[in-house]
């Protein structure tokens, strides 16, 4: 599944395990060298040409070089029990070796995460945000939580890496609308 929005395209893979018991190291590291295969192939398909049109479930067929995609992001959401990890250090020669970016989610945390970056553009900068914080900080699959708050206590510095063009203003604005919308959603639960 893509996921475009402005030059930014996400390219998504899911991975489940139909069995309730703890997962292996095995499965989880297979799982991770299928996804970020699978990521990069269609990577390379969407770059090198070779996919012309793609199809819109909204627009119908729609012509891949008239998105302006510049940005990749791979994300792999991966269905399993198991203790946390970080998928970099399972399997670092995918991680190190791969073309764009390549993230690692639970179902249960990904289902978590939209509840709090709801709109495309919060998406989209979560994703490159997180790929920036990742550099210094272990990115432990079943622990999105912890990822996000530090991503919001890091939130003005990961801007100006990012490259962003607001003001400091406006990204001070933003992070505080960011954490008062979470605090909210967390007390309805």
């Amino acid at each position: 599944m893509l996921f475009i929005f402005g030059d930014v395209c996400l390219i998504f893979e899911a991975k489940t395990r139909n069995k309730v018991e703890p997962t292996s190291k095995d499965w989880i590291s297979a799982k991770l060298r299928e996804g970020t295969y699978q990521i990069m192939r269609n990577y390379q398909s969407l770059v090198s040409g070779s996919v012309p049109n793609i199809r819109n479930s909204w627009r119908g067929k729609v012509s891949w070089s008239s998105l302006g995609v510049k940005y990749y992001h791979g994300i792999i959401v991966i269905k399993h029990d198991s203790e946390p990890y970080d998928p970099r250090e399972l399997e670092p020669s995918l991680f190190s070796s791969a073309q764009v970016p390549i993230h690692v989610i639970s179902l249960h945390d990904m289902s978590e995460l939209v509840r709090f970056k709801n709109t495309p553009w919060d998406f989209i900068v979560y994703w490159e945000f997180r790929n920036i914080f990742g550099r210094v900080n272990k990115l432990l699959v079943h622990r999105e939580q912890s990822i996000y708050w530090g991503i919001l206590r890091e939130w003005m510095k990961l801007a100006k890496a990012q490259g962003s063009s607001f003001p400091e203003s406006k990204i001070k604005e933003d992070r505080q609308f960011c954490v008062a919308y979470t605090r909210k959603e967390i007390c309805q639960l």
